[in-house]
């Protein structure tokens, strides 16, 4: 593919002239030509010689051309020998001219790419300062070291580095200290992010410039592992350990301190997933963390104290701020996910597999670990069933596991906002709605700084139906949605008639339910903010229900953006439409308003 415009004298001739594609807007042909309109590097040639047009826009794209490199050099063309990369690197200087003044970024799926790079050097070699990410898969611990070699001598404004595991062959012999070269501080002066194996990753390497840790595995040692977070301990930001075997003993070869401390100052994010049954309490003595660091982990089962593991002055745990907002997502039908705020900031999460006998007869039940995470300072809770109920042990774990959940709602005296999402397990949500409208009802201490908003106790309730349905039931999949609504107003009518206060927001979305699992959170997921609403069928069915819950609560709104326009109903810019007051009985009104708005 020469650099010269010599070629496309050709499309300049007038039947190409008056083609429709010659006419396209140019934003309309960047984007045709960067939504997976080309798979190979080729095929992206092959569409600038469609007409003059498209090629001039294509020719002033830089991304295209990055992309293309990238594709090139990403296939796995190792069962063809060496000289099947041979078309990639004639073209290779072609493609990365082009990609100017823009960044490069190479996703290499064999260490012997990295080689080719580097053999053909004197034509490449000009475009490598614009390299700033390179992801490597390796399979050998010697490949590994050829990659921390040729790293600092040809890729010296490098970015972002990942060696990853593609497939760890068994019974490998682990890359022992001396083939581990030794990186100097300027060798890589912009990397910030390093992802490694634990087995490699030493002193020599850990330059001080790195913000983002992640190991894919233990370390060699336990003094191996500190000596090495220490040279880049001032400037990290992230560390995430990866299927963290810790290590029980020191290895012979470099003796660990047991006392070492390593401070990490900046550490905003830690991160451990554990292959073992429990993490280890040696991990956390050498670590000395900021006392606002979020900490997510991921293991099997605790057996230990979550609070007596981690350090005592951590914000939300041990010292205020504490937790005042939770997500407890069950994703899974044998595990659990735990999400715990200060504000809209998550400072702890937790993903555990609790037992379900007999098939961990060892681990601790899900109602162990609810009790263990029983914060009394959390004012909002939300809880989500969201897997697939069609699975035998999703039904096996319903019935052992989540009866507890209303108890676990019942010990949290100050809870002031419920959001009930994803699927409705036989009875479950009707006790966790009982056991939430029982609380006391006294309003957490309020300052000065605090909204009013806060002390209002809200229920925010999804009613779901599988979008399957959609088709294969057109009537009968609202029989459903109505019997869910039809038991809420009952549960709140009994509540009332039992002497129980009024709720004083209720918060309903009807929606078509998603492909589990939900993502993690970014913040607290309230009813409002989470699931996407069907317009459908809140317009179905919010006027009929709209009546019965206004007499049962202060306020009802129905989440939804209302797409249509129609007798009594009007379209708000902020995306939630409401429609005009229904007139009630005083009596039934706190304050005797003898007003209830609805919200679509």
């Amino acid at each position: 593919m020469p650099t010269s415009e010599a070629p496309a004298v050709s499309l300049r001739s007038a039947f190409n002239a008056a083609a429709p594609a010659n006419h396209l807007p140019t934003e309309l042909v960047i984007q045709i030509l960067t939504s997976g309109a080309w798979s190979h590097w080729w095929e992206l040639v092959a569409l600038t010689h469609i007409c003059q047009h498209w090629r001039a826009v294509a020719l002033g794209t830089p991304q295209l051309w990055g992309d293309a490199a990238r594709s090139g050099l990403k296939e796995r063309t190792t069962l063809f020998g060496r000289k099947s990369w041979e078309p990639v690197f004639l073209f290779l200087p072609a493609l990365l001219a082009r990609s100017a003044p823009g960044p490069i970024k190479f996703e290499l799926s064999h260490p012997m790419t990295l080689t080719q790079l580097a053999e053909h050097e004197p034509a490449v070699s000009p475009y490598f300062a614009r390299l700033c990410h390179l992801s490597v898969d390796v399979q050998y611990p010697g490949d590994v070291a050829e990659v921390l070699r040729i790293v600092p001598s040809h890729f010296r404004n490098l970015q972002v580095l990942h060696i990853l595991h593609a497939n760890r062959p068994e019974g490998f012999v682990p890359i022992t200290l001396g083939d581990v070269p030794s990186w100097k501080d300027m060798d890589l002066p912009h990397l910030h992010t390093l992802t490694i194996p634990g087995l490699c990753f030493t002193r020599s390497i850990a330059v001080p410039s790195l913000k983002t840790l992640i190991l894919s595995d233990g370390p060699r040692s336990h003094g191996i592992f500190l000596a090495a977070l220490a040279r880049c301990s001032l400037a990290l930001e992230s560390l995430t350990l990866l299927r963290w075997a810790h290590p029980d003993r020191e290895s012979s070869d470099v003796p660990a301190s047991t006392t070492r401390v390593v401070q990490l100052p900046n550490l905003r994010f830690l991160k451990v997933a554990v292959r073992s049954k429990r993490p280890s309490a040696l991990l956390f003595a050498g670590l000395s963390l900021p006392p606002t660091v979020a900490i997510h982990f991921d293991w099997r089962s605790n057996y230990g104290n979550l609070c007596e593991l981690l350090p005592k002055h951590l914000v939300g745990l041990h010292t205020a701020p504490y937790f005042d907002s939770m997500y407890l997502h069950l994703f899974d039908p044998l595990a659990t996910g735990l999400h715990c705020f200060v504000g809209d900031v998550e400072r702890l999460s937790v993903r555990e597999k609790p037992r379900v006998d007999p098939v961990f007869p060892k681990g601790r039940t899900f109602s162990a670990f609810l009790t263990e995470h029983r914060y009394p300072a959390v004012t909002r809770l939300a809880i989500d069933m969201d897997m697939d109920m069609d699975e035998p042990d999703a039904r096996r774990t319903s019935v052992t596991q989540w009866d507890r959940l209303p108890a676990f709602v019942a010990a949290l005296p100050g809870l002031r906002r419920l959001d009930l999402l994803g699927k409705n397990v036989r009875h479950l949500r009707r006790d966790i709605v009982k056991a939430f409208l029982q609380l006391d009802m006294r309003p957490p201490s309020a300052t000065g700084a605090e909204s009013a908003a806060g002390t209002l106790k809200t229920l925010g309730y999804v009613c779901e139906v599988p979008e399957r349905l959609r088709t294969e039931k057109a009537v009968g999949y609202v029989d459903g949605l109505r019997a869910q609504l039809d038991e809420l107003a009952a549960l709140l009518a009994a509540h009332l008639a039992a002497g129980g206060p009024r709720l004083d927001r209720l918060e309903l979305c009807i929606a078509y339910s998603a492909r589990p699992p939900r993502p993690p959170p970014q913040a607290y997921p309230s009813v409002c903010g989470t699931v996407r609403p069907s317009t459908e069928l809140t317009v179905c069915l919010s006027s009929t229900y709209l009546p019965r819950f206004a007499a049962l609560v202060d306020e009802v709104v129905f989440v939804g953006d209302v797409k249509r326009r129609g007798p009594g109903w009007r379209v708000l810019d902020s995306g939630v439409a409401r429609v005009s007051q229904v007139t009630g009985p005083k009596r039934l009104r706190r304050g005797g308003t003898g007003t209830a708005r609805k919200e679509l």
